[in-house]
């Protein structure tokens, strides 16, 4: 609401500005074809071309009854923001004796998971483990934990003879000494499939879903005014269909975590997210510990819109486990390609 309040107030002085009151002035073009602009509020006047739009300056009178409302108030951490010394989740170094960590992911659907060639993986120099469902201690979902809630809703890792409910699924976790070493193998690791019956026929289009009625049911649409009669009256109607294909991951900051073992079976956990008592709360699950041995730190995001309130769950819960099994400290993050 206040965005929009301000850009009224912007719409009402540009509009004086350019009205013959004796306060604010018109534009005005010069002998060499220069528009000069009287600023609004300042006493300043502009001078631009069409070719320099950037250099034009305007400036709005502050109202002290209405602090800090109105006033040029620089962001607390804009300073360390625009010189790069802020730091995220990913810019803290690990321990000396910290490991990286990949997830590795479905790359077919609707099809059976088989199994992970560990063996091949361990035998990479430079890759020191592979986590599986099998090292999971306790509960396997990056849900927190309701009564209703079924692991087979979202599970950290799928097991072997699990369905695999979309492409990007999480399969396992390469733990390595290296991020490019533990990417390229996560990439490029042996994953068995196996086909399924076609009544368990995957959904990879809208079509596809129309004809499985697959709907978001708590998805209403909402109609204002009558549209069939606005259509009718309309005189001129356009009919066709346009697709958008999927979007990738690319935040400022990737999905990342770094899972610390701390003495007395203690965790912390420095995670990029928009959920720390969540995390703490999927992580307790996952690993079948109370709460309160386990510290979430969140500094700063770096850009999420919405999606590191529950997609950021995978890095932080994978790496606690493997954190748990190697007894090391774990950075897990998600590459951006």
């Amino acid at each position: 609401l206040s965005v929009a309040r301000g850009m009224i107030y912007k719409f009402f002085l540009h509009v004086n500005g350019r009205s013959d009151d004796k306060d604010y002035g018109g534009d005005k073009i010069d002998e060499t074809g220069k528009i000069v602009r009287k600023m609004l509020s300042s006493g300043y006047d502009c001078t631009f071309t069409r070719k320099s739009p950037i250099q034009s300056i305007r400036s709005f009178a502050c109202n002290d009854s209405t602090y800090p409302v109105s006033f040029p108030i620089p962001k607390t951490d804009s300073r360390l923001l625009s010189s790069g010394e802020a730091k995220y989740t990913l810019d803290y170094d690990l321990p000396t004796n910290g490991l990286h960590g990949a997830l590795i992911i479905a790359t077919s659907a609707a099809v059976i998971f088989r199994s992970i060639d560990v063996e091949a993986a361990l035998r990479i120099s430079g890759i020191v483990d592979v986590i599986t469902a099998e090292d999971i201690p306790a509960r396997n979902s990056i849900l927190p934990y309701k009564p209703d809630c079924e692991e087979k809703d979202e599970m950290l890792f799928l097991k072997p003879g699990d369905l695999v409910p979309c492409i990007g699924a999480c399969l396992g976790l390469v733990v390595g000494r290296s991020r490019k070493n533990v990417q390229d193998v996560a990439r490029s690791i042996r994953v068995k499939y196996e086909a399924c019956e076609d009544s368990t026929r995957g959904i990879f289009s809208l079509e596809d879903a129309i004809r499985a009625k697959s709907v978001f049911t708590s998805l209403e649409p909402k109609i204002r005014g009558d549209v069939e009669t606005g259509l009718l009256k309309s005189p001129m109607r356009l009919n066709g269909k346009v697709f958008t294909g999927g979007q990738k991951h690319f935040y400022l900051e990737n999905q990342n975590t770094i899972a610390y073992l701390e003495e007395g079976g203690r965790l912390t956990i420095r995670s990029a997210t928009q959920s720390i008592t969540t995390t703490q709360s999927v992580i307790s699950s996952v690993l079948g510990i109370p709460s309160h041995k386990i510290d979430v730190i969140m500094k700063r995001t770096g850009g999420a819109f919405g999606g590191k309130i529950t997609r950021s769950f995978h890095c932080a819960a994978a790496a606690a486990v493997a954190a748990c099994k190697t007894k090391c400290s774990i950075h897990v993050s998600i590459p951006q390609a």
